[in-house]
């Protein structure tokens, strides 16, 4: 199974509205692994890696994020796949 990896910036209001609790469940219900954290700009920064069908509908899922989150914009790079376990969240 092709499986790929992004580096995803979220920004908007997503700091301090659960994007990162939020962004963990929807990652390990789809089957992602990686990471994700809070950036001193105030940005989310997410490392993730799954397959094609899993990395677009997890994409799709960052730019509507948890309910009072507000975000302005997703950038997405691709980046070499790692073997991880799990999602987790860095702080």
């Amino acid at each position: 199974m092709e499986r790929i990896g992004k580096h995803f910036i979220i920004s908007g209001k997503v700091q301090g509205v659960f994007f990162r609790d939020s962004t963990r469940t929807k990652a390990r219900e789809l089957g992602i692994t990686g990471w994700v954290r809070n950036d001193i700009q105030g940005h989310v920064e997410c490392i993730a890696f799954g397959t094609p069908e899993q990395m677009s509908v997890f994409e799709a899922w960052l730019w509507e994020g948890p309910k009072k989150a507000e975000v302005k914009s997703v950038t997405a790079e691709i980046i070499p796949v790692e073997n991880r376990d799990v999602f987790d969240i860095i702080r």
